[in-house]
């Protein structure tokens, strides 16, 4: 594929919001589809994730990750995107991959080819499962209920943030398991 004169959008954090986010708190900007090197894929973004954790990543508090920059594209949680170009032997144009930290809130972006990861297509199973359920969230709720929680049968399990994305997994897999 050649770049030369094709353009992506992505969204750029201008500043640190202060209260409710604002329109002004961030920027659509429309930059050139860079080349890639060799060992490294360019996608295409087809889904990311939108996150209460958006919001602590705009701020420069304290957090498990370090803030988004000014001027930098706003981070996702997760990502699904199509290759578009390869110049890696195990990554083929088509393929489905998850973005990882390298997606984000923009059209496209460069993944260095030892962090693709595939993702199966023909489970039968949305896209969409791969930044849910089984992205970060259903193992986050998975173990850290069993594996840390450790609830016992019979036990009353209380999950303080069940409209959350991962508490409310944490509920289907305690109801499941009848805890």
């Amino acid at each position: 594929m050649s770049n030369s004169n094709h353009t992506f959008k992505s969204w750029r954090l201008n500043k640190r919001p202060v209260g409710e986010i604002k329109n002004s708190d961030l920027s659509l900007v429309e930059e050139e589809i860079p080349q890639i090197n060799d060992n490294e894929v360019l996608a295409r973004t087809i889904y990311f994730s939108l996150d209460p954790t958006n919001r602590i990543w705009m701020s420069d508090v304290d957090q498990y990750m370090e803030p988004v920059e000014i001027g930098d594209i706003m981070r996702a949680g997760g990502s699904i995107a199509i290759v578009e170009e390869s110049k890696t032997k195990d990554v083929s144009v088509g393929d489905i991959i998850q973005g990882g930290m390298h997606g984000g809130w923009q059209e496209y972006f460069i993944v260095p080819g030892n962090d693709v990861i595939k993702l199966p297509i023909e489970t039968g199973l949305p896209l969409t499962a791969f930044i849910s359920v089984l992205g970060f969230t259903g193992p986050t709720a998975y173990f850290g209920l069993l594996d840390i929680g450790k609830p016992q049968k019979g036990e009353t399990v209380v999950v303080s943030a069940a409209a959350g994305a991962v508490g409310s997994i944490v509920c289907q897999i305690a109801k499941n398991k009848r805890m």
